[in-house]
């Protein structure tokens, strides 16, 4: 008899801690500003769209539209994309059309371009993403490592199994990306360095930081780009400059979070 309630009590307690590790974990409100709209001058640019653990659920914008997926720990799985293909296409008529079309691009009018997926370790730090490109099988993936600050201090980058190149990236003490650092892998296996990124920052909130997507950058970032420095390291044709930077003002609302960008570009929360 005591065998027996003892296995009813082990059955019990296991079937609580598997419907308490599968319910899905509800995130409060963070009560900051979500962003929901950006305008380029008078034109309609970007629409964002949240769940109900306020994570960034949809992108969209004319000629793209991206949807995000989560698990039940609100991590991002995957991500599908949807891309008007007129806009690379070197048909002038094709690319003429798209710029022309009225109606932004979604999932009921064109076909998925392609997809990225996304692992993580045991401390929920990404450690894998994967592209998988639908119209041309091309498939690529990237690995992470970190530093001592648990922030993503390395990217290598595979297609067909072999690694091509890394990014190496560095951060100022409030957490922002200062410097991008990409270098090739040569076929002999040595590294050649391709280009750099300088950034500088002001020290106001960013927007997208609540985005909550762990490749470093701009959804990473504490604060908002002001100035940018791309430097490319190997021969190109002579009209390209080599040095190339770009400078971004902001205003404020009282919260600390842009409202407008370099005059023109303006960004509206919920």
């Amino acid at each position: 008899m005591n065998h027996r309630l003892t296995l009813i009590l082990l059955l019990l307690l296991a079937f609580f801690f598997s419907c308490k590790k599968d319910k899905p974990l509800i995130i409060e409100d963070p009560g900051i500003p979500l962003l929901e709209k950006v305008m380029y001058g008078s034109e309609l640019y970007n629409v964002y769209t949240w769940n109900a653990s306020y994570l960034i659920s949809e992108e969209k914008s004319k000629f793209f539209y991206t949807r995000h997926n989560y698990n039940s720990h609100n991590q991002l799985v995957s991500s599908d994309f949807y891309v008007d293909p007129g806009i690379y296409s070197s048909d002038s008529h094709l690319s003429q059309a798209s710029m022309n079309r009225t109606e932004w691009v979604s999932p009921d009018n064109t076909a998925k371009e392609m997809f990225r997926t996304y692992e993580y370790n045991q401390n929920g730090q990404l450690i894998k993403y994967s592209i998988n490109r639908l119209n041309t099988n091309y498939k690529s993936y990237s690995i992470f490592g970190y530093n001592a600050k648990s922030q993503i201090s390395k990217e290598t980058w595979y297609s067909d199994g072999k690694a091509n190149g890394n990014t190496i990236y560095t951060y100022n003490d409030a957490g922002n990306l200062i410097i991008k650092t990409r270098n090739d892998i040569l076929a002999d296996g040595s590294f050649k360095l391709s280009t750099t990124t300088n950034y500088e920052f002001d020290n106001k909130k960013n927007p997208y930081l609540l985005f909550k997507m762990q490749i470093p950058g701009i959804y990473t970032n504490q604060n908002n780009i002001i100035k940018e420095t791309f430097q490319l390291w190997f021969e190109v044709d002579a009209f390209i400059d080599k040095i190339q930077i770009t400078e971004t003002t902001y205003e404020y609302n009282n919260s600390g979070y842009p409202v407008k960008k370099d005059g023109i570009v303006e960004f509206t929360y919920r």
